[in-house]
């Protein structure tokens, strides 16, 4: 390396002088060559048209030569950092600490110094003093006239020359003052002119060098602004020839500049605040707050322009991601800085908050396919054997927010079942007091969700903490009923109130009425009218002991009826609530309770998983039976309605 510095300076003074003594050459050539030409063009009797023309050509192409070498030269006087730049045209505007000026100066300035150090080694100042004090002595005793004129015409000699340096000078600074020079203060230019060469990159290690000044906020707030030069910016840079240091480098820039946009996002709303005070202070007459009126609506414009780059930049960001996920984010001047904290986790992070989309305050897009595919991920990597991708995924799923979102969700499917009972895990007297916390809070409901999600989280055999009130989830059962989970959330929840004390729960009302609806109800099926559910034998039997055990303590402590009477045409509720012996006409109109009971459909068979049901001592001896043999349904059902996403999910 030192080697090569000090044969820098030499190597450029030897291409320069190369390069002018070539010039000199090949000028000195053509003008010989004219010069013959004109010669022997005249040394005929008779004028030599040939030669003349000849000539003619020639000087007009060295002509042309040489008002290219002037016309390069005045642009590269002209314009700073001209392509045409040279030694001729950086000594003409002053700029001579180049090349083989910048050679010359330092070659002349070193021999100086080792003269002068030569010089005052061997006494030569010394001497020459004594020389002048001589010559003066001479000049005395012989008497030598004429220092008078002579230094006049000396003086005279210096002003011509000091007036030619000064205009020289003058001139030299006239060009540096006319002269047009980069704007280097442009941040806008110099972004342009950084994603532009960046673009045309073909080295990779220059790649490398100038990733790291990339940033995203600087393309939103100077440039152009230009989608296209930044989607040729990330391709080069994510291209297979660059270092993973520089991709990485490029991503990391994702999360710094989605933690800049809520920063941003205050400034801009301080900053319109100010504007419009100083607005209504302009309406009521201030001269100085009306002089300053461009100005803010200048910086308006400039704002609104950089939160349409925060849309267009977040919505390019989106469109390069590969997973079907990300398709379904809707980016907004409001959810961008959310979006983008997604997009800067790693991809198992991504999913496990996708699947608690339904739990986020923020609109992110379109929610409800968020949640359907983030599903559809982990339920593909189940099918193909790849729990080891599913395990790194559920340690960054919140239980509570998963719950939630999965109450929330619109549309229910078979899997989800499993996917869910794998996050819940062992942990489901937290989900259970998640969901009755979370229930407390009125919302438009699904009716499929927080059943489902009450019986995954219930378990096959459920056994419930004595100090756990479920009667918020009974009642909302009760009121958001389904098709698709009314048997299977029917039984856990008889299950439970056969483990618990009624006349403690917060509820006693819903359940009250859900316990009602165990024995009468019969649930339509959403398109096939003559398919219905009802509870299984046990669980209506359970229900019409745990009616009459708490008969007296229902029938004092709520306000009859506790909940808007259905109607008798929907077979649902009995008009007899207070009778003792609980007689329900509507299940029958015969004798015997067994034979008013019609079997169910084929389709609904028993499910040796479903909940055991705990016996509970009845009080009374005159209740009657329900053991009529019905068929179970099996809990696995499926909303036909979205016939894609069933086949998918499947």
């Amino acid at each position: 390396m030192h080697r090569m510095k000090r044969a820098e300076g030499w190597l450029r003074a030897l291409m320069e002088v190369l390069y002018w003594f070539l010039l000199l050459s090949i000028g000195l050539f053509m003008s010989a060559i004219l010069y013959q030409l004109w010669n022997l063009s005249n040394s005929f009797e008779e004028r030599a048209t040939i030669l003349v023309a000849t000539w003619g050509v020639g000087v007009v192409l060295v002509s042309g030569i040489a008002v290219t070498m002037v016309g390069t030269t005045y642009h590269a006087v002209r314009y700073e950092a001209s392509v045409f730049e040279g030694v001729v045209s950086r000594a003409i505007v002053g700029d001579i600490d180049v090349g083989l000026a910048k050679s010359m100066k330092s070659g002349c300035a070193m021999i100086g110094e080792l003269i002068s150090k030569a010089w005052n080694k061997i006494g030569g100042v010394v001497l020459m003093a004594r020389l002048k004090g001589c010559w003066k002595m001479i000049r005395r005793s012989l008497g030598i006239m004429g220092e008078g004129s002579r230094s006049a015409d000396n003086s005279s000699d210096n002003s011509w020359w000091r007036r030619a340096r000064e205009a020289v000078r003058k001139a030299l600074e006239w060009m540096k003052i006319c002269r047009i020079k980069v704007n280097r203060n442009s941040k806008d230019e110099l972004m342009n002119a950084y994603l532009d060469l960046i673009a045309d990159a073909s080295d990779p290690i220059l790649l490398e060098r100038a990733a790291a000044s990339f940033s995203y906020r600087d393309w939103v707030q100077y440039g152009d602004g230009s989608v296209d030069q930044l989607r040729k910016v990330y391709s080069r840079v994510m291209a297979t020839d660059t270092s993973f240091r520089v991709r990485e480098t490029v991503n990391a820039q994702i999360s710094r500049f989605s933690a800049w946009i809520p920063q941003r996002r205050k400034e801009i709303e301080e900053n319109r605040s100010w504007r419009a005070d100083q607005d209504r202070k302009a309406r009521e007459g201030y001269a100085f707050y009306m002089a300053g009126s461009k100005e803010r609506e200048e910086a308006a414009r400039k704002e609104e322009e950089e939160q349409f780059r925060v849309i267009q930049l977040t919505e390019f960001l989106v469109s390069q991601r590969k997973d079907i996920i990300s398709e379904y984010f809707t980016p907004t001047w409001e959810n961008c800085s959310d979006i983008l904290d997604l997009f800067s986790l790693p991809f198992d992070k991504f999913v496990a908050k996708c699947l608690c989309i339904h739990d986020h305050n923020i609109n992110l897009g379109d929610h409800r396919n968020i949640f359907f595919w983030s599903v559809n991920h982990c339920i593909q990597l189940l099918r193909a054997d790849k729990s080891d991708d599913v395990t790194r995924i559920f340690p960054h799923v919140d239980l509570f927010s998963a719950v939630r979102s999965f109450v929330r969700a619109n549309r229910y499917y078979p899997s989800y079942y499993d996917l869910l009972k794998l996050i819940i895990g062992d942990r489901r007297t937290e989900a259970l007091q998640t969901l009755v916390r979370f229930l407390s809070t009125p919302r438009d409901w699904y009716a499929t969700a927080v059943a489902s999600v009450f019986v995954i989280a219930a378990g096959s055999s459920p056994q419930f903490p004595s100090d756990l009130d479920l009667s918020t989830i009974i009642s909302h059962i009760s009121r958001y009923h389904s098709w698709w989970t009314w048997r299977k959330a029917s039984d856990t929840s008889i299950a439970y109130l056969g483990q618990c004390e009624i006349s403690s729960m917060s509820d006693p009302a819903g359940v009250h009425h859900f316990l009602h609806q165990c024995v009468h109800m019969e649930v339509p099926h959403p398109w096939a009218a003559d398919e219905v559910w009802r509870t299984s034998p046990d669980t209506r039997n359970a229900a019409l002991i745990l009616l009459h055990q708490y008969e007296p303590f229902l029938t004092s402590n709520i306000a009859l009826p506790p909940y808007p009477i259905l109607p008798t045409s929907d077979n649902i509720v009995s008009p007899n609530r207070r009778n003792p012996e609980l007689d329900f006409p509507l299940l029958s109109a015969s004798d015997g309770l067994d034979e008013a009971i019609p079997s169910l459909p084929s389709y609904a068979q028993e499910d040796p998983n479903e909940p055991t049901i705990p016996p509970v001592q009845a009080s009374h001896p005159e209740l009657p039976s329900t053991s009529a043999a019905l068929s179970p349904a099996d809990d696995h059902f499926v909303d036909m309605t979205d016939t894609k996403r069933y086949y998918l999910i499947r």
